[in-house]
């Protein structure tokens, strides 16, 4: 709507008899049909709506101090800094040409979209907009935000913009350029994290199986898909089965078997003996706690 700001103003004062409706049951529609209301509605009243900016600067400080699921400051790479360089190069450039009263060859519109929506990157990073994100969407997808921003779709546009005169070969070669010397300045600079050099090293161990796969073999996977038919032979029972296992193990059973495990809050690898204990009492189930096969691999979950 900023982008379109102008417009909407507008529009707003020449049909205001449909703008406020349509404000209306947008609010509706958000309050009574959204699977999990954000928690910001519980603050949008008289009596509860001073302690809004205390909640939000609490939520804030226990995200940025190191909330488990925020890597925001590890997601902060140095391309992105680059990509700032060149922008305000850029809107320099930019600046220029219109005082000079020269075309400019792009829709501000689009451009001033591209660049809000690259400010998503600081969400996570501030105590404000990480309380006030999280009060409309969930403090443990704040740091998530980052993934939808736009901003390394700036650097081609940037590029673009700076040679729009010179052949396509030359922009092309200009990002080619300037993605090879920030690889190379974040791997051996100490000014830096690193970030980016790790973020192409992942890249590169996501083709290679020796470095991320899913620690069961096919022949393990076999023995679960065995175990899982031994066990609902001998159940004597008209009840479904549900099972508890690790988390590995529990993968395979539920996507793979297609059969009912244990799932609800699951965490990076529950306890299933404590869960199986504490619902072996419900009657709508036959409960089985998954022994592990000998000879499997010990599990040990991603950090």
């Amino acid at each position: 709507m900023l982008v379109f700001a102008d417009k909407v103003y507008l529009f707003a004062k020449r049909y205001f008899y449909l703008f406020v409706p349509l404000i209306a049951l947008s609010y509706y529609l958000v309050t009574h049909y959204l699977y999990e209301k954000p928690r910001l509605f519980e603050y949008l009243s008289w009596e509860k709506l001073p302690e809004l900016y205390t909640r939000i600067m609490h939520d804030g400080a226990y995200l940025v101090s190191g909330y488990k699921l925020n890597r925001a400051y590890a997601s902060i790479n140095e391309l992105m800094y680059v990509v700032l360089a060149y922008g305000i190069i850029a809107i320099g450039y930019l600046w220029w040409r219109h005082s000079l009263s020269q075309p400019v060859y792009i829709h501000y519109r689009p451009l001033l979209y591209l660049i809000l929506t690259s400010l998503f990157v600081l969400i996570p990073l501030y105590r404000f907009s990480g309380g006030l994100f999280g009060l409309i969407t969930h403090i443990a997808v704040v740091n998530r935000i980052y993934y939808s921003a736009s901003l390394f779709v700036l650097l081609p546009i940037f590029a673009y913009l700076l040679l729009q005169h010179k052949r396509i070969v030359w922009t092309n070669l200009l990002i080619l350029l300037t993605l090879i010397a920030t690889a190379i300045f974040s791997k051996h600079s100490d000014l830096v994290r690193h970030n980016y050099y790790k973020n192409l090293q992942s890249i590169k161990y996501s083709f290679k199986g020796t470095k991320i796969h899913f620690n069961l073999t096919d022949t393990q996977i076999d023995t679960i898909r065995r175990k899982v038919l031994s066990y609902e032979q001998h159940n004597h029972t008209l009840k479904p089965i549900r099972f508890y296992a690790r988390a590995d193990i529990a993968f395979v059973i539920k996507y793979i078997c297609r059969k009912e495990v244990y799932w609800e809050g699951r965490r990076a690898n529950p306890d299933p003996r404590k869960a199986y204990e504490t619902h072996k009492g419900e009657k709508s189930y036959h409960h089985i706690l998954f022994e592990i096969p000998k000879g499997f691999p010990a599990y040990h979950p991603y950090q």
